[in-house]
């Protein structure tokens, strides 16, 4: 039994040195420590944000210098960066997308639209003409187009051009008129304009600097 006492007496013992020594003893870390990590991460965070700050100040330049170009050098700058352009007539509105469905696309572009939409987006334009995918499918192709351009309603039309491949998309884009092509234009918002300026076609903010720099180089020697 005395052994047992003393025995637990020498664990409660231990345990009583250790707790003092890391309480008392053991250093913890030191202000100038503490405060370098904080101070290494506050630079981490303020390159970030120097960095996000310079990316969007060239955007903003890259965009009004888009706005400054002509009307006819917009719409080829657009029709250079496809995505931007695919982009831009997917947002349009509904009735504008059904116009250009309706008035600039050849049959050929119809009949090439319709044949890419998914199962299922096929099956919701023959529901919008009164047709089962059945009787849809048995058409002959040039009817089925006259059929869709006579009782489709504008939302079917419009969803047809939305969902069409980005190539679809910009052929459009380029048979419209100049109206059309400028209602496009003028839906761009300043990323996108700054996206087409900066470097994404030959006309990009980053080429032309370059080649001034260059011509600067050049006349320095």
């Amino acid at each position: 039994m005395g052994r047992n006492k003393l025995l637990v007496g020498g664990i409660v013992l231990v345990a009583l040195i250790v707790i003092a020594y890391f309480a008392f003893v053991y250093p913890p870390p030191s202000k100038e420590d503490t405060s370098g990590a904080i101070g290494v991460a506050k630079k981490y965070r303020g390159e970030q944000i120097a960095d996000k700050d310079v990316m969007l100040q060239e955007q903003e330049a890259a965009a009004k210098e888009f706005d400054r170009a002509t009307p006819e050098d917009q719409v080829g700058m657009l029709e250079r960066s496809p995505n931007v352009l695919a982009g831009a007539i997917t947002r349009a509105s509904a009735d504008f997308q059904a116009k250009l469905y309706r008035e600039v696309a050849t049959a050929e572009d119809r009949a090439r639209m319709l044949e890419r939409l998914d199962p299922n987006m096929q099956a919701a334009v023959a529901k919008s003409v009164g047709m089962t995918m059945d009787e849809f499918g048995r058409r002959a192709a040039k009817r089925k187009l006259e059929i869709i351009l006579e009782k489709a309603p504008v939302a079917t039309l419009a969803q047809i051009v939305k969902f069409a491949e980005a190539k679809d998309q910009c052929s459009l884009f380029g048979k419209a008129t100049q109206d059309m092509q400028r209602v496009i234009v003028s839906s761009l918002d300043p990323a996108e304009k700054g996206a087409i300026m900066m470097g994404r076609g030959p006309t990009g903010l980053y080429e032309r600097a370059g080649q001034q720099q260059m011509e600067r180089s050049t006349q320095a020697q």
